[in-house]
């Protein structure tokens, strides 16, 4: 998932920088403690175990003395404390406790040859040369210089040393910081349900046009109970069911609106070709409450010169349209597309308040560049498409014997039923050769998919058909050949006004000479690879009608350049009036502190179990069953975003995601790679079965390919967050 660095950037330069700059300033403070503590507390946990096993901790750093640099220090028994200067966490120096095995074999010789180098020194600079050599090693080990490599390597096993210490007790310091994460992960986790958690339900609101979550027959309003048979409290739940799953298919429970009992349904989880996270293909439910700004953002300006729009200020629920009452996001839907084309008079209940308020708008234009697309083959077929005759590979012809609009197939298909229902023709091609259906179509049917797929699919609940459309053009301006197909897209800058703020907020492109291009399906994440579906489909509804496009076109071997406007289509049906509803929404907090102690619990284990389950998919991308991408990694530009985006989303929110994030590290901690505390902890598995340290050449050996492998990692999520690795 990608988080912006500040959210709130484009409100705060708007809406006057210095009245958020204290918001902006504590959720930053709010990030670098947080991010800190999660290190800090893993040392903390080696620091306090070897102090209780007698070992001799030299120095403990709040953050990094880089070149000795440091705000303070002071000593406290036989332990220096200190707050460096590189926030990055902090860290523990033991007595004899070494990340490289080689290092301890490293520092005897450094020690011989200072020994050395001392004998042949005269005697009246003895004194200062010792000083000097002390200041060199800053090692215990090296106070008398004249000893031999064997007594310096047995003086590095004085009873305060790590290494004189038995191997269970050096596994307990090894695994404390470990185990102090967990703990850090379990707190921040109960006191997260002791603020209250603010989720989004798991009920589903749509399906993606072609999902497998379609083809199964989910429906809006059905409740996600369980996903093979682990139990689905929130939205979020489902993305973690598709990690966990191993399997083709997952079992999910569901309860549906006027059903007693819930009833199972199998869905297979489907890996894009260029998705991070594999997706059944189910959406969020809104609800019937506006946002804190009622309106989208883009229709800022209309609403500053439209006076019924003002009457809104936000948080409002909505509660009847032309008086008749609504009871979900889904029955609004249906009452608004028997009259599309009509203004609709909403009334709303004001927030903590039983006054209403009457709003009446018309519905919002259809955008569109005017141009009829290629409709592709059938990707799915649903029982009643099987009856209608249709099967999967056809390609739609003509509708009544007209050319198909594919982006008008399903609101026409739905009107006729509104208005009665009966017979359409539809010829398609099947396997090279022309066959006309006969559809008789229901009436009274609903469609809940009058939008379709931003991944180039539509589909039609009433026909039982899924497919595809492609970006090429044959027909609907007479300046462009018939097949040809879009390569580029240009917004032209409007004289004196530059280029509309949604443009430029979307991130689909990058902004040149003269206007903002986008280049090709590539460039665009996954949920959108064809790019003209998501232009008509989304962004040409935010833009001004008077916006130029040019659009570059490839017509044989030829290349056309033309500038098409932004038209409205009357033809097609709007349900939108320009509102934003927030998701069904729900506080999830504990009643008391056992109960917050409980769900502490569930989280931190779930969390935990989570990064093995991301671990083992990240394993599967071998064999090609993966339902996680290594895109979806992030570094520390991810880590600091996303931290800000759970900062800014409130402390529960925030604490969770410290919980989610302590456990990421306690797990990766202990993986069995040398350098990290796992692979420590496996070395000290062999010493305890074999009476004896790893070959030290072997514990080399080992360590520099774990450092090697961890690196890396490293450079591979700093590519991807700096964007040269691109994550789509």
């Amino acid at each position: 998932m990608a988080f912006p660095l500040i959210p709130a950037a484009a409100d705060v330069v708007a809406a006057g920088w210095l009245s958020h700059l204290p918001t902006v300033v504590y959720n930053v403070l709010l990030v670098l403690i947080g991010v800190n503590l999660l290190i800090i507390v893993h040392e903390f946990g080696h620091f306090i175990v070897a102090r209780m096993c007698g070992v001799k901790c030299e120095k403990f750093y709040i953050w990094f003395d880089v070149y000795g640099w440091r705000f303070f220090r002071f000593r406290w028994g036989d332990t220096e404390y200190g707050l460096g200067v590189l926030p990055l966490g902090g860290y523990v120096k033991m007595l004899g406790q070494e990340d490289n095995p080689g290092a301890i074999r490293a520092e005897i010789e450094r020690a011989k040859a200072v020994a050395a180098d001392t004998n042949n020194k005269p005697e009246t600079h003895a004194e200062t040369n010792h000083e000097s050599q002390q200041s060199e090693l800053q090692q215990p080990v090296t106070q008398n210089n004249n000893l031999s490599v064997e007594e310096l390597e047995k003086a590095l096993y004085a009873k305060d040393s790590y290494l004189s210490k038995r191997v269970p007790q050096r596994m307990a310091i090894i695994v404390a910081g470990v185990v102090m994460n967990v703990i850090f992960a379990f707190i921040c986790a109960t006191g997260a349900y002791r603020f209250g958690v603010e989720e989004i339900s798991p009920i589903i609101g749509n399906t993606a046009a072609g999902s497998n979550a379609w083809e199964a027959g989910l429906l809006p309003g059905d409740t996600v109970l369980a996903i093979d048979n682990h139990r689905i409290q929130k939205f979020s739940d489902i993305t973690q069911a598709i990690v966990r799953s191993s399997s083709e298919k997952s079992t999910f429970r569901i309860q549906r609106l006027g059903t007693d009992l819930p009833f199972d349904v199998e869905v297979a989880p489907k890996m894009g070709k260029k998705a991070l996270v594999a997706s059944f293909g189910v959406k969020v439910s809104n609800s019937l409450k506006l946002a804190d700004k009622p309106f989208y953002s883009y229709l800022k300006k209309t609403v500053e010169k439209n006076a019924e729009m003002q009457k809104l200020k936000g948080k409002e629920t909505l509660l009847k349209v032309n008086g008749q009452e609504v009871s979900s996001y889904s029955d609004l839907e249906q009452i608004l597309v028997k009259s599309p084309r009509d203004s609709a008079t909403f009334t709303f209940q004001k927030e903590k308040s039983d006054e209403t308020v009457d709003v009446t708008l018309p519905p919002l234009p259809w955008n569109t560049l005017g141009l009829l697309f290629q409709t592709g083959e059938i990707t799915m077929v649903l029982e009643q498409g099987k009856a209608f005759g249709f099967e999967v590979g056809d390609r739609l012809l003509t509708l009544n014997g007209a050319p198909i609009d594919p982006l008008m197939l399903t609101q026409q298909v739905l009107e006729k039923s509104l208005v009665g229902g009966g017979e359409m023709k539809i010829a398609v091609e099947r396997k090279g050769t022309q066959k006309e259906l006969t559809v008789n179509i229901p009436a009274e049917q609903w469609d809940y998919h009058l939008e379709w797929n931003a991944a180039a699919q539509i589909c039609s609940d009433i026909l039982g058909i899924s497919l595809t459309v492609l970006p090429e053009i044959v027909g609907g301006n007479e300046d462009i050949p018939a097949g040809s197909t879009l390569e580029k897209i240009i917004f032209l800058e409007q004289e004196n006004q530059g280029l509309p703020e949604i443009l430029l907020q979307s991130k689909l492109g990058k902004k040149v000479k003269g206007g903002y291009e986008i280049v090709n399906n590539d460039s665009l994440p996954n949920i959108i690879p064809n790019f003209i579906m998501f232009l008509e489909g989304v962004l040409l509804q935010g833009l001004p009608t008077e916006t130029k496009i040019r659009l570059t076109l490839k017509s044989g071997e030829k290349t056309i350049e033309t500038v098409v406007p932004i038209v409205t289509d009357s033809r097609r049906i709007s349900t939108d009036y320009g509102f934003d509803f927030t998701p069904i929404l729900f506080l999830d907090k504990a009643d008391n502190f056992n109960q917050a102690v409980q769900k502490g619990w569930h989280a931190t284990v779930d969390n935990t179990l989570l990064v093995y389950y991301t671990l083992k998919q990240l394993l599967r991308n071998f064999n090609g069953t993966a339902h996680v991408s290594p895109k979806g990694l992030g570094g520390p530009v991810m880590i600091v975003q996303a931290a800000y985006s759970f900062a800014s989303s409130g402390m529960g929110k925030y604490l969770l995601f410290l919980c989610m994030f302590s456990a990421n590290l306690a797990v990766l901690n202990i993986l069995p790679i040398p350098v990290l505390d796992g692979g420590h902890f496996v070395f000290l598995l062999y010493e305890a079965v074999f009476r004896k340290p790893p070959n030290e050449t072997v514990q080399v050996i080992l360590s520099y390919l774990g450092l090697i492998l961890l690196l890396a990692l490293m450079l591979w999520v700093c590519l991807l967050d700096l964007g040269i690795i691109k994550r789509f």
